[in-house]
Order: structure tokens, then sequence, then C-alpha cells
């Protein structure tokens, strides 16, 4: 399609934290709803693409990042993920008894042996003893020694690698959790969420809008030497995670 300057076709960026999203409006900025979810089976590419969103589009203080913890959760006996799902629940609202600040995200995952176990990235938590952990866990699955292990978080990088290697990867395990549903089961549902979302250090975003223009093409060419993936010459937006997301307005503006 051949682009005309001031067509009226908006394009809209957002950048916050350490991700930049740059979208072409074709409809007018109005988007419907998805409709009615089906049953989850599997964590796909898009659900990564999101919970990487997400992870990006924080900007812990200085503070928050010191009392940041990631932690895994996994039980000896090989549940339903209905049922760890409970017991993960339950975990979070103990948690949020003894820290109330206390915020993040989870990650549903598969062990070869094909118990399910968690990973989750928390913010706000300022001391947390690792037998305490054990002992929360071990209590609410009704195992003696339940395998936990808690970690600080130290940078933002470290953030990002820990979501992209535990949270968000797809198909590594090597399991097949839909051969182990037992009778009845539709799927596992969700492979992650957000816990006490008002709590968490979402970044302020900058917005601003152009209308499509022959600059886009020139703005493109520059994100592609921040990622290869991105297609020059399609008419299409896409999404960066960056050190410095303020840099691409003045790109979004001076192209």
């Amino acid at each position: 399609m051949k682009i005309i300057p001031g067509f009226g076709i908006p394009v809209k960026i957002e950048a916050g934290g350490h991700l930049v999203k740059v979208k072409v409006e074709w409809g007018g900025g109005h988007q419907n709803g998805g409709g009615k979810r089906g049953n989850v089976q599997e964590f796909s590419k898009q659900s990564r693409k999101r919970l990487l969103e997400l992870a990006a589009s924080l900007d812990p203080s200085p503070k928050q990042k010191s009392s940041g913890v990631y932690l895994t959760l996994t039980t000896l006996e090989i549940l339903p993920a209905y049922l760890a799902k409970i017991y993960l629940f339950t975990f979070l609202k103990r948690m949020l008894r003894r820290f109330p600040t206390a915020c993040g995200y989870w990650r549903l995952d598969y062990q070869e042996r094909g118990a399910p176990h968690f990973h989750l990235i928390i913010f706000n938590v300022p001391f947390w003893d690792k037998r305490d952990v054990q002992d929360s866990w071990g209590e609410i699955v009704g195992e003696d020694r339940p395998f936990t292990r808690i970690e600080l978080i130290r940078t933002w990088r470290g953030v990002m690698s820990y979501t992209a290697k535990y949270c968000a990867r797809v198909g590594n395990s090597g399991f097949n959790n839909v051969t182990y549903l037992t009778e009845g089961e539709v799927g596992p549902g969700r492979f992650w969420g957000v816990f006490n979302r008002a709590k968490l250090p979402i970044a302020v975003k900058r917005l601003s809008y152009r209308h499509l223009g022959v600059w886009f093409k020139t703005l493109k060419r520059i994100a592609v030497q921040q990622w290869d993936g991105i297609e020059p010459d399609r008419l299409q937006g896409f999404t960066l995670f960056v050190e410095d997301p303020g840099i691409w307005i003045d790109y979004f503006k001076a192209c």
C-alpha cells in the first residue's frame, strides 16, 4: 500500500518503563472484544508476549528493587493443575496478609516428570526467610519439605532475564500437559497471572500521535537496528524492549 502523508491514519507510540509500543490504528483506535475465552491448553506465543510486555512496563524504585524476590514453588506429588493453583492462591493470600503491599506475577510451568510448579516475581517483600517460605508452602500442600527457592532481585535486567528464562519460556520442558489431564479436566487454564495489581510499580507512560506518512519507514529502519525481527517494509506497528524508551518519543517526533 502506498504511504500518503497526512492521509489521516493515526500512529500511536507508548513509551514507559523499558517498553516501546508503536501501533498503526487502521480502525481509528477502536477495538472490539476478543469474545469468550476458550479452554486454555498451552502457553501461547501471544500470552508470552503479554507477559514480557508487563515485565517491561514496570519501573520499580530502588527501594522496591531491593525488596523484591524471585520465588519457585514445587511439590513432591504430581498434582492436577487446578489443585496446584488452589494451593498457589492460598499461599498468595497468606503472603498478602503478612506483606499487604506485596505484588507481582506468577507463571505455571511443568517439570519433565509431569509436576506443575510455579515461578513468581514479587516486589515489596522486605525480608522473608527461606525456611518460613518452605514451611508455609509445605503446610498448604501437605508436605514436610517441598522444594522452594528464593533469590533477591538486583536489577531490571535480572527481572527481564528471569521472566524470559523461567516465566515466559514456551515449550522448553518437553512435557505435554494434555496427556496428563485426568478425566473431566478441560485444561490447566491460565498459565500466568498478576496478584495485587494495584500495587505493581507500573511506569508512567508517555504518549504521542502522528498521521501515517513517509516518516514511518524511517522510524522502522531505526527500530530494525534495535531488533531485526521487525519487518521494515510492512505498514504495521512494533514492540521493543529497551533501556531508555524516552528517546523513542524523540525519534517518533523527529523522523
